[in-house]
């Protein structure tokens, strides 16, 4: 069975038999020479929709962030980036900012 749910067996002998399983219509004609010969057509399979948002992931600090991929067919791996950290001194000392943008 292939990823759109359709299998079967088609046999030949003096006659054509056989059996085509499919969740949806199946149109065509088949006609047995000795070979089988002729065509069969398939309805299109009804995949997911594809998911246009970004890949890449750079975390934020007190921001939620949603990648909306429920149900949607992805093209690439999500690739999450390691945390922005920056250190800025002065006299005074350092400060660091963890998952903030300067």
């Amino acid at each position: 069975m292939d990823e759109c749910g359709i299998s079967g067996v088609i046999q030949t002998t003096e006659a054509l038999s056989g059996i085509v399983e499919s969740g949806g219509t199946i149109q065509g004609r088949l006609s047995a020479e000795g070979v089988l010969i002729g065509e069969v057509g398939f309805p299109k399979c009804q995949y997911p929709a594809t998911y246009e948002g970004a890949y890449d992931v750079i975390p934020k600090a007190r921001v939620m962030q949603t990648l909306a991929t429920n149900d949607k067919y992805m093209e690439d791996d999500v690739r999450v980036h390691e945390i922005p950290y920056f250190e800025v001194s002065n006299e005074k000392g350092t400060t660091c900012y963890i998952a903030n943008e300067l």
